[in-house]
């Protein structure tokens, strides 16, 4: 009787556990693909993280090199590989509805991004000794920072 009880109860536990992990929202992964430097050309993967399964591939014109979405996962930003280990420019993908895409940066070297605490995107321009602050939602740069030399 004590084994029957137990098992009820792991029962009621599992199916309280599936409805709510399916009610919460699906878990995603983001990943970009470069074909090669010489096709100049990558895409977006998104994938269910739960089922591994590609959900939509969002093509772009260059390949990606480091990849940050925000935290509403409403947009993608995409520093582009330039080839001759050059950066130029940051590929911004509206992920919501249709994908839109915008280019930020287009002619110049980027040496890395990062969405900051303040929820703004930080992006090195080691040419520049600068430091670049984007608001995600508007796409408008802020006062850029001086690095006193190359920001790493």
């Amino acid at each position: 009787m004590l084994n029957l009880i137990c098992k009820l109860i792991v029962l009621i536990i599992l199916v309280t556990s599936v409805g709510q992990a399916q009610s919460l929202d699906r878990p995603t992964i983001y990943r970009t693909v470069s074909f090669s430097a010489t096709t100049r050309s990558g895409y977006l993967s998104v994938i269910d993280a739960l089922t591994l399964k590609e959900i939509t591939r969002i093509e772009f014109d260059e390949p990606g090199y480091i990849l940050q979405v925000t935290p509403d996962q409403k947009r993608a930003f995409i520093i582009n590989f330039s080839g001759a280990l050059r950066t130029k420019g940051i590929t911004v993908i509206d992920l919501v509805g249709a994908p839109r895409k915008e280019l930020l940066f287009s002619d110049i070297n980027i040496a890395g991004m990062k969405l900051g605490p303040d929820g703004l995107l930080w992006v090195l321009l080691p040419d520049q000794q600068q430091i670049a602050f984007i608001d995600p939602e508007t796409l408008q740069a802020k006062t850029p920072m001086s690095a006193g030399g190359i920001p790493r």
